[in-house]
């Protein structure tokens, strides 16, 4: 069995949820299917944080110097030149033409739960000044039809992914949407939660993150600073919270990559308060060093399809706030805080809670930190592999 894997997603220096769930699997399949031929396509060399590979794992770089379009006319390409049997896309879109058999993994379908929160222009139209005068023309041409925001792409993305063999996705939830939004077409789903692994060591803060601001209490956001992730509110509660604080609040800590076309001025939505403290792209390192020292995580987006930090603040026995909204109560039922992403009052009183502590908050970290010990990442490359395995003996 020949297996070809999009690892492009998976080979970049900052892993976020979806690019640590395709490095993940990306460097155990080999170990787990030892009989089988597999390449990982790439468009550049791997990058430093890759193990050892397998002997039947073969990288292939596929270079391709204008970078827009990469999957679509190199990979797409190289595919037609060297066809597998089955390939898998664990993180990005499916190409519009691809030879074999397709498996790949959608992690939500919130672009078409609410699609009010993908109206802005991808980031790299955003970024570049050539390409959005470039999106305009487009758009004047088209009437309007051609619109190259994430709600477009996201969309095209999912009517590609429905004529995949089989669709790998990360939740119950998720798996429940994508069924709902493909009827009446039956589509074949595979659930494979995501997963965490926690580093042996324990972690200081750094010195660059306490140049930052980062004090020696404090809640903490980890993910992208993006409309999706309900930002505004969590902000909104938090300040409620700290208006209200008896004493000296809790400060909160937000740490990711800001979209460039975000709509909202973080320094608007935090009244310029030294509470609130963006502290912008953290590493690997650094990430666990926030997570292990945090006095709780929060996590109230109005659609997370798993909601990875939730699961890694729980393996480092730190208190956990979600929404009651997509997969997060799923996934962390035992959280010591779960609200309505719309309750900024809600939020508040969460935070207030969290900053008490006491034995009702201890009882949800232990049973938080017992529930993350079920997903670990060689679980889900078992049912990834099962998966393939299920794509290549279709007749």
């Amino acid at each position: 069995m020949r297996i070809g894997i999009d690892a492009s997603r998976a080979n970049i220096d900052t892993l976020t949820g979806v690019e640590r769930y395709a490095f993940e699997i990306c460097s155990r399949i080999g170990s787990q299917l030892p009989n089988a031929e597999i390449r990982l396509y790439v468009r550049e060399p791997l990058r430093s944080h890759w193990p050892t590979l397998p002997a039947n794992v073969t990288v292939c770089v596929l270079r391709w110097p204008p970078r827009l379009l990469w999957s679509n006319i190199r990979l797409a390409w190289e595919l037609f030149r060297r066809p597998v049997d089955v390939v898998f896309f664990p993180a990005s879109a499916i190409p519009a033409w691809v030879q074999g058999r397709v498996v790949t993994t959608i992690h939500d379908v919130a672009f078409l739960d609410h699609p009010e929160l993908y109206r802005r222009p991808l980031a790299l139209v955003e970024r570049n000044l050539g390409l959005r005068f470039l999106h305009g023309l487009v758009r004047l041409v088209s009437l309007n039809h051609v619109n190259l925001t994430e709600g477009w792409y996201q969309q095209r993305a999912w009517q590609r992914a429905l004529l995949a063999h089989t669709i790998i996705t990360v939740s119950e939830y998720s798996a429940s949407r994508i069924r709902y939004w493909a009827a009446p077409r039956v589509v074949d789903v595979s659930v494979s939660y995501s997963a965490v692994a926690v580093p042996t060591e324990r972690y200081s803060i750094p010195d660059r993150l306490r140049g930052l601001g980062v004090p020696d209490r404090y809640f903490l956001y980890i993910g992208r600073i993006e409309a999706k992730k309900n930002i505004r509110h969590l902000i909104e509660g938090y300040l409620e919270y700290a208006q209200n604080a008896q004493g000296e609040p809790v400060p909160l800590v937000l740490a990711g990559r800001k979209e460039a076309a975000e709509d909202f001025n973080l320094a608007a939505i935090t009244r310029d308060t030294s509470a609130v403290r963006y502290i912008g792209p953290v590493t690997e390192t650094e990430k666990w060093a926030l997570l292990q020292q945090a006095s709780a995580l929060a996590l109230v987006s109005r659609d997370e399809g798993f909601g990875l930090p939730t699961i890694e603040a729980a393996a480092c026995r730190v208190p956990v706030m979600i929404a009651r909204t997509g997969a997060l109560p799923e996934i962390l039922p035992q959280a010591a805080v779960i609200v309505d992403p719309d309750d900024t009052s809600a939020m508040a009183q969460g935070f207030t809670h969290l900053a008490k502590s006491g034995a009702e908050i201890e009882k949800s970290v232990e049973a938080c930190a017992r529930r993350s010990l079920q997903f670990t990442w060689d679980n889900v490359t078992q049912r990834v592999r099962r998966a393939l395995e299920s794509a290549y003996l279709k007749k």
